[in-house]
């Protein structure tokens, strides 16, 4: 760059006045020399101005005269008139001080160039003699050594007699200060003599040339009447003919020829480079330089070696003057054909292109003069410097001391970095941008020359200072991790031409977002929407620090903390969340976020979830947390006693009523949990979570599920209750379940207020605020048990009860759970998986059971279920359909009920079935010994019909007695000759052989006398049929066997038939006849042999009991 640019170096604007002839001000730390005055005329004021004190503190300057004016008082006796002169002065001990210096220095290199002489001593033949010298040393490094050290001395001795001159000579400056201000006093009233006699001569010249002549009024009559004069000259040539239009085309077509011919033969290689886009047309040929000149020249001579000549010049830019003014075409004229004269094309294009250059400088000053003076009134400053111009803006910015910012228009020279020119690129205009003091060489200002503009090119500069302080602030923010993330967004948009299109957005919420701005005329920033956040943010960026970087993350920080707060408070108050005071300590609160960066808390409370829960939200620019606590305010030493880090979703959350709902439900799910792995931890009951999906709770809640082992829920439950009752448990028994899989699933699904009263204490009605500060709630959770086999379960479907379903195409069962929040589950799961156990065995037996039996009713409060009546053998089969028999199970309470149909065949054993059903398994052994049981009661009721006819005529009597549930006695009573009663007792008993169920009739053994003889009446009677078989049932010589169904039907049916007609008759031989076939030896088998019995019994609790062991009900797995 040129000297105009100060060759791009760093431009000094804030530089201060200095004295000694600067503009007459003084310089800093440097005091006035005093010319040996007594010290108490020194003033006492540091504003001091031309060696005098100011009384405004101002400093004047005299750059007319260059002398500087002396002010009251006086520093010596003269006459206000004499100007006391100052300039140039320098105090005496300036002097000394830098001659002591410069001597130091002097001494210092006389050493170092004395030590870097060679030189070698002189060898020494012997001893030297003692007492005597050693000889001279006359080598040429020791002379030379001598020279540099005696040079010095001379030297310094030359400056030091000046100063002591000097020094004697300062007792008189006083006296000399005085003949000094004279001296010039008279010099400066010669001079003005001098210039007042120059004036006047001058005045005198030219007013020669203003005085008008005496007119010629003789040659005026003479001319005036006859139309010439005589005496007045003529000029003796004939003037040429005028040019016709044809000879002035020829003459012009020719004048382009010769140019086109000179251009292109002859100075085809003196043109320059720049000049390569001309233009020959009528005459003269155009030279254009593209932004910046059109110059037009002709020639005049036919001669290609006489040099070009001017005719016009056009500027190529705009905003340039379509017309120049006369004199500056006289003035290109004369210079541009000198220089064709001299340089030829080459230096009239230097000449012009550096015009042209130097001209577009002042367009851009005069442009930022008018900026200064109207849109960007104090805020910009133009400097203009030699051939370069420097536009300051943001002035009022930083304040006079801070950092300054400044665009500098300045001319290139294009040399090469050997100083050589480069003939192909001329200077240029180039600006130069710094920024904060500092030239910023890594970005590249554009600027058009050949349309120029100084406000486009300040806003350009000012676009790319805002983009700076905005990406600073925007990568500052990236850096940390709530943006890293991406739990925040962030919005940079920059205009590289306009600054106020240029802006920073970042999200205080979900809705909401805080801009901010740049003013480019003053650099003020500015953030919307205005609140009382923005405003504490914006006197922080302007009037704070000088890093923005820095300041504009803290304040943007600090408007989303107001945001957050004010929203928190605003919105969460209405549905039941309430901002409170920290219930811990700032140290506690460090432990648990664990972050270096600065940050906010917020405490929050939601009623209904008690006073020791707590959710924390830490604002920061680590990432926005959100921590449950449960703190104990009775334990000071260690408040917290539970804490968890809530993982909501990424981002700002929408503090709509939405969100609070679900953040209530979170928390709620989260508390439960806690409060369940508590009791469970308590219970030493082994869990295990795990990630499911709960289509109960919204999207964005995820809560994991419990999984628990059922084995382990019973045995802690019966743990409780030995350790209650004082009892110790039985450590070999099996919990595990043989209907359901050994793993319950616990899920969290949602939350229900807890009904209470409306009235308050005084009996009025709560309003909306107080009902919502006073409700309570309860959870929701669900448990589901898996079944092994759901064929199993097919008869539940839907809901079980008000709080159990079944669910059969997934085979689960499923509880509702409700309880206070902080209450655990455990005990109310565990009443649920038993009264579902008991239930499932009835399923499972239902499943088993036989015959024609259907349930139409499930729950845990009642079973119904049906059961088709059996025919009798000798009905026949087209009669209509058989009843359906229907039995009622009621559990509601701990004992079971049972209700039967009136005219049941099992209302004979009722009591020994509702007995039977409230035993272990009962409800599945029911259902086995039910069909079991059906044949034989129903052949019992057609019996007794039979038998109601001979009661009436004393020809005999039936009683039934039902012993156990599977033990039933037949008693005949039969009239005897002497008035004796005949009795005939007959057994009939379940046994299994080969795992299969026969029913086993024998005679009843009549007492302690052992069996009857075989020739016994009723033996002879019934020797026909236990020695016989049929379908399905066979003799054993002394009794009988049949399969369950219609062969014990048909075998009870003959033995009654053969036992009532012996009672008729009172003849065996007219017995009916048995049509089955005789028994065989080989087909007869013991009873001990073929059927055994189980251990226990079910007894009605009669004395109605015989002789013999009591015998348990089968049991059928």
């Amino acid at each position: 760059m040129e000297n105009g640019g100060l060759n791009g170096t760093h431009l000094n604007h804030d530089r201060s006045m200095k004295a000694n002839g600067i503009n007459g001000g003084k310089m800093e730390g440097q005091p006035s020399p005093n010319k040996g005055k007594a010290p108490a005329e020194t003033p006492a004021s540091d504003n001091i101005a031309n060696g005098a004190p100011d009384s405004q503190g101002k400093q004047q300057s005299q750059m007319s005269t260059g002398l500087t004016l002396q002010q009251k008082p006086r520093m010596n006796d003269l006459p206000e008139e004499i100007v006391h002169i100052t300039q140039g002065y320098i105090p005496l001990s300036m002097i000394v001080s830098r001659l002591a210096q410069r001597t130091h220095e002097d001494l210092q290199k006389t050493i170092l160039d004395m030590a870097a002489i060679k030189w070698a001593p002189p060898a020494v033949n012997g001893n030297t003699p003692h007492g005597t010298d050693a000889p001279d040393d006359m080598s040429e490094g020791n002379k030379r050594r001598k020279m540099l050290m005696l040079k010095f001395a001379q030297d310094a001795h030359s400056k030091w007699v000046k100063a002591l001159v000097i020094t004697d000579w300062s007792r008189n400056a006083e006296a000399v200060s005085k003949l000094i201000d004279i001296k010039a006093h008279i010099d400066s009233k010669r001079m003005l003599f001098d210039f007042c006699q120059d004036l006047l001569i001058d005045l005198k010249r030219s007013l020669i040339s203003a005085r008008l002549p005496n007119p010629d009024l003789k040659t005026a009559l003479q001319v005036l009447t006859t139309g010439e004069a005589s005496w007045i000259p003529e000029p003796g040539y004939n003037p040429p003919p005028p040019l016709t239009p044809e000879e002035q085309l020829k003459w012009i077509d020719d004048l382009n020829t010769m140019l086109s011919l000179r251009l292109n033969l002859d100075d085809y290689d003196k043109i320059p480079h720049q000049f390569k886009n001309y233009t020959i047309q009528s005459g003269r040929v155009t030279f254009k330089v593209k932004g910046e000149f059109e110059v037009d020249l002709t020639i005049a001579d036919e001669d290609f070696t006489k040099q070009f000549w001017f005719i016009d010049f056009r500027f190529a830019f705009s905003p340039s003057s379509s017309k120049l003014s006369d004199a500056l075409v006289s003035y290109l004229e004369l210079k541009v054909n000198e220089i064709l004269g001299q340089d030829g094309l080459e230096g009239c294009y230097r000449f012009l292109h550096e015009f042209v250059l130097t001209h577009k400088i002042n367009e851009l000053r005069r442009q930022a003069l008018e900026l200064s003076r109207s849109t960007w009134t104090g805020t910009l400053m133009v400097e203009p410097l030699n051939r370069a111009l420097a536009l300051q803006y943001w002035t009022t910015r930083y304040g006079p001391n801070g950092p300054k910012s400044w665009v500098m228009v300045a001319v290139n020279s294009a040399k090469k970095t050997n100083g050589q020119t480069d003939p192909k690129h001329s200077s240029r205009l180039v600006a130069r941008w710094y920024r904060d003091n500092k030239e910023v060489r890594d970005v590249f200002l554009p600027f058009d020359v050949d349309n120029l503009c100084a406000e486009d090119l300040l806003k350009t500069a000012v676009a790319r200072h805002v983009e700076h302080i905005l990406s600073s602030i925007h990568n500052k923010l990236l850096s940390y991790p709530r943006f890293v993330k991406r739990e925040s967004s962030m919005t940079l948009k920059i205009s590289r031409t306009e600054p106020m299109e240029s802006s920073l957005s970042m999200q205080l919420g979900s809705r909401d977002n805080v801009t901010l701005i740049i003013q480019p005329v003053t650099g003020f920033a500015a953030i919307k929407p205005h609140t009382k956040y923005s405003l504490n943010g914006e006197n922080r960026l302007n009037y704070g620090g000088k890093d923005p970087a820095e300041d504009g993350v803290t304040c943007l920080e600090n408007i989303r903390w107001g945001y957050v707060i004010e929203e928190f408070n605003r919105r969460g108050r209405s549905v039941g969340w309430r901002a409170c005071k920290s219930p811990i300590g700032s140290e506690d609160i460090k432990q648990i976020i664990r972050t270096r960066e600065a940050f906010q808390t917020i405490f929050l409370q939601r009623q209904g979830l008690g006073q020791e829960w707590f959710v924390m939200v830490s604002l920061s620019l680590s990432g926005d947390e959100w921590w449950l606590l449960e703190v104990d305010r009775n334990t000071p030493a260690r408040p917290i006693k539970f804490q968890t880090k809530l993982e909501l979703t990424r981002g700002q959350p929408d503090l709509d009523d939405a969100f609070w709902s679900n953040l209530t439900l979170f928390v709620t799910g989260i508390i439960t949990q806690a409060t369940d792995l508590e009791d469970l931890h308590q219970r030493e009951v082994k869990y295990l979570r795990r990630e499911s999906t709960n289509y109960a709770l919204p999207q964005q809640i995820r809560l994991p599920s419990l999984l628990l082992r059922l084995s382990q829920i019973l045995q802690s439950s019966e743990t409780n209750l030995h350790n209650t009752s004082k009892e110790a448990p039985n450590g070999s028994s099996n919990h595990n379940s043989s209907w359901a899989q050994d793993q319950i699933e616990v899920k969290f699904k949602g939350l229900q207020p807890q009904p209470s009263g409306t009235q308050g204490p005084d009996g009025n009605a709560h309003s909306g605020a107080e009902a919502l500060e006073n409700v309570r709630l309860n959870t929701v959770v669900d448990a589901i048990v898996r079944v092994k086999d759901k064929a199993k379960f097919a008869l539940l479907k839907g809901r079980i009860d008000r709080d159990i379903c079944f669910n059969p195409r997934r085979g689960e069962f499923i509880f509702r759970i409700r309880q206070l929040v902080g209450q655990p589950i455990l005990r109310t799961l565990t009443t649920h998986v038993k009264s579902i156990d008991r239930l499932v065995g009835f399923l499972e037996a239902m499943g088993k059971a036989r015959g024609d039996v259907k349930c139409e009713r499930v729950s845990l409060r009642q079973v119904i279920f049906t059961y088709s009546d059996i025919k009798m053998p000798s009905e026949s089969d087209t009669i209509q359909k058989p009843k359906r028999w229907r039995v009622s199970l009621d559990l509601a309470k701990s004992d079971i009920r049972m209700y039967l149909e009136r005219g049941n065949p099992h209302v004979r054993v009722l009591d020994l079935l509702t007995t039977l059903v409230n035993t272990q398994n009962g409800l599945k052994a029911i259902l086995i010994y039910m069909p079991l049981l059906l044949p034989i009661l129903k052949t019992l009721d057609n019996i007794e019909s039979k038998w109601e006819p001979l009661a009436t005529t004393n020809q005999g009597r039936l009683e039934i007695f039902a012993r156990t549930i599977d033990w039933i006695a037949l008693r005949y009573s039969l009239p005897g000759p002497n008035g004796q009663q005949r009795i005939l007792g007959l057994e009939i008993r379940g046994k299994v052989r080969r795992s299969e169920v026969w029913w086993h009739f024998t005679r009843a053994t009549p007492g302690p006398g052992g069996p009857p003889p075989p020739e016994e009446e009723f033996n002879r009677v019934l020797k026909g049929i236990w020695e016989s078989h049929g379908d399905g049932w066979r003799g054993l010589t002394t009794g009988a066997a049949a399969l369950p169904g219609p062969s014990t039907m048909q075998l009870l049916t003959k033995l009654d038939d053969a036992v009532r007609a012996y009672a008729v008759t009172g003849d065996i031989s007219k017995a009916p006849s048995i049509q089955g076939a005789q028994t065989q030896s080989s087909q007869t088998f013991s009873a001990s042999e073929s059927f055994s019995t189980q251990p226990t019994s079910v007894s009605q609790g009669s004395n109605r009991s015989s002789g013999g062991s009591k015998q348990a009900p089968l049991v059928l797995d």
